[in-house]
């Protein structure tokens, strides 16, 4: 632009060399308007949940010897405010690894929640839903000393019950509702002294974009009549949602599902999660997409209450060590907590 007016000046100056006036008035550069700041973040809690590496009950290779090796992970407990830990896969965890981890976890205050899928079809599976092993497996962690907080029911709402020969059955809206309010009170009658926070880990937005927010206003109704609540939505929305916008999903429509669930009185995360189509083919590329869609989602101002580090699928292999450069769970939990402090999201524990 500069050599736009100077160019004007000396064509002006040429032809009025006796300079009897100023001029036109040389053209100016507007203004530009600076980009709109996001809003003041919400305090966000930085969750984890281990690698199932691609079965129901599976964990890391790394998830007992880390236990010898508290050092390795040190960083990453110290910003961690819960841990998410699958009622899937308490049978290959011992009791006195349960109290090993509880001794790290109260040093530093970070709490349990609890990923439970036993709601999911449970009038369907479990026609007397007592809940029996669920109920064994939290008294299990709070006999080890481990302070349970959050109960997440996986999936309740979303998951289609299969039927013979990949087919699927009707499993109808009204009967998850069921569901659910059974699991909330079979739980709560079981730990009276408990006061925990029931929460959802629901894909209703991605795999059904144009009903889900029916559904969850639906639920609301039906716990209220129940004398129930929900305390939390984690949205399982597989980032590659959002960078190939599919299903009509994209940053801003992540941040639009937050907004909805917010209006709901619902605290709100995201399992941050690279899976298909599309997912990981190695721990590098693992940690570059997960990064990737960290900035990209801050980079529309995206706030929640909770950020969740997860993966259900290969990789990554290990969940150490936590250094913010490794392709690791907890180096990624670690650099997402580097990642949200710069953005101005406070973390409780600091």
């Amino acid at each position: 632009m500069k050599r736009f007016i100077l160019a004007a000046a000396l064509t002006l100056a040429a032809c009025n060399p006796g300079g009897s006036g100023p001029g036109p008035t040389p053209p100016t550069t507007p203004p530009t308007t600076p980009p709109e700041a996001c809003p003041t973040p919400t305090p966000s809690e930085r969750w984890v949940e281990d690698n199932n590496m691609g079965t129901a009950a599976g964990l890391p290779a790394d998830f007992f010897t880390r236990l010898d090796t508290p050092a390795t992970w040190a960083n990453a407990r110290a910003v961690t405010s819960a841990y998410v830990l699958r009622n899937s896969s308490m049978g290959a965890i011992s009791d006195a690894d349960l109290a090993r981890m509880a001794i790290l976890f109260r040093a530093v205050g970070i709490t349990v929640a609890v990923n439970d899928g036993a709601a999911t079809w449970a009038h369907h599976r479990l026609p007397a839903l007592t809940f029996k092993g669920s109920i064994q497996k939290i008294t299990r962690m709070l006999d080890a000393g481990l302070d349970v907080q959050h109960i997440a029911m996986q999936s309740t709402l979303s998951k289609p019950l299969p039927g013979p020969d990949g087919t699927t059955l009707e499993y109808t809206l009204a009967t998850r509702y069921l569901d659910i309010a059974a699991y909330m009170k079979a739980i709560s009658a079981a730990f009276p002294d408990r006061d925990f926070e029931f929460g959802l880990i629901d894909a209703s937005p991605a795999m059904m974009p144009d009903t889900y927010e029916s559904q969850w206003r639906g639920l609301q109704t039906h716990l209220r009549g129940e004398g129930l609540a929900l305390d939390f939505v984690h949205m399982d929305l597989a980032m590659v949602h959002a960078r190939k916008e599919l299903r009509g999903l994209s940053w801003q429509g992540f941040k639009r599902v937050v907004g909805e669930a917010r209006a709901l009185g619902w605290e709100t995360g995201f399992y941050l999660h690279e899976g298909p189509p599309g997912g990981a083919d190695s721990d590098a590329t693992w940690r570059r997409k997960m990064l990737d869609g960290i900035d990209s989602f801050l980079a529309v101002c995206g706030d929640m209450e909770h950020w969740v580090v997860a993966s259900w699928y290969e990789w990554p292999q290990l969940s150490t060590p936590d250094t913010p450069t490794a392709a690791t769970t907890f180096g990624v939990l670690t650099a997402m907590d580097q990642k949200l402090t710069a953005k101005g999201h406070p973390n409780p524990k600091d």
